[in-house]
């Protein structure tokens, strides 16, 4: 199902649940049904996933987030950036 609303907004509900908001701007945000969030920005594509990783892909890049164990202090570490 599609809605268009008045701010020119639209939002896409597919069968499987997953609902996509494209905005005027030409940003992108899609939700999927296990709480995962896909966002598009600038073609940077940033996914946030229910377990607290964190992904960003660029056309250059693309590096992954895991959340820290409880004893690090640190919120977020590093894991890996591979050159696409």
């Amino acid at each position: 199902m599609e809605k268009t609303f008045p701010s020119g907004m639209k939002e896409i509900i597919f069968p499987d649940g997953a609902i996509k908001y494209l905005h005027p701007d030409g940003k992108e945000e899609t939700t999927f049904p296990d709480g995962t969030v896909v966002r598009v920005v600038n073609g940077v594509k940033i996914l946030e996933m229910p377990n607290g990783q964190k992904e960003i892909h660029t056309n250059n890049y693309k590096v992954r987030f895991y959340n820290a164990s409880t004893n690090i202090s640190l919120s977020q570490v590093w894991v890996f950036a591979v050159k696409v």
